[in-house]
């Protein structure tokens, strides 16, 4: 239990450098793509609840970005390109052994809970359906394990399914909640 709390420390800890560098930026190119040609405002268009989940979903990628990109060395370097082929030894090992139990969940079930958010928050900023929605969340994570191919970490196709599972599953709960609302 002690790994996850440190894991969500540093999870909400190591972004904080690269968040005060990256958001303002993006606060100021927001507001310039929110003009039209003749350099009018365009704020009267604006969702606030779609503004809110863009910086949201920013602020999450940029942490996101630190825990999987930006690391330091763990000096593994493995790929693996065989869909399934961590999962279902992952899941073997699970019910055989029962010591590792933990940390197998965590990698299978943590990689879809990461993005989770992800697929939430993409489908409330963006207003996409579940099929887009679900394709960002692959594009997200198809980038983050091209990018850890040159570093000393694991690169794995079964991250990229468990990771796009994850932002399906976010996206389904965005769309219930508004199904749900317009309901009331």
């Amino acid at each position: 239990m002690k790994s996850i709390v440190n894991y969500i420390y540093h999870f909400l800890t190591d972004g904080i450098f690269y968040i005060g560098i990256i958001i303002p930026v993006l606060i100021l190119l927001r507001i310039l793509y929110l003009r039209d040609k003749k350099g009018r405002r365009l704020y009267f268009r604006l969702d606030p609840g779609g503004e809110f989940s863009f910086y949201l979903l920013a602020v999450y990628l940029i942490m996101l970005f630190t825990q999987t990109v930006i690391v330091e060395a763990q000096s593994i370097n493995d790929i693996n390109l065989i869909p399934f082929a961590i999962i279902v030894q992952q899941l073997h090992d699970m019910l055989t052994t029962r010591e590792e139990l933990t940390i197998y969940m965590l990698n299978i079930f943590g990689n879809m809970a990461v993005f989770v958010p992800v697929g939430f928050l993409f489908a409330g900023a963006f207003k996409k359906g579940f099929l887009r929605t679900t394709f960002y969340g692959f594009f997200v994570s198809l980038i983050i394990e091209v990018s850890q191919l040159p570093l000393p970490r694991t690169t794995d196709v079964d991250d990229l399914i468990l990771n796009t599972l994850g932002a399906a599953i976010g996206c389904s709960v965005y769309l219930l909640i508004k199904t749900a609302k317009r309901k009331d």
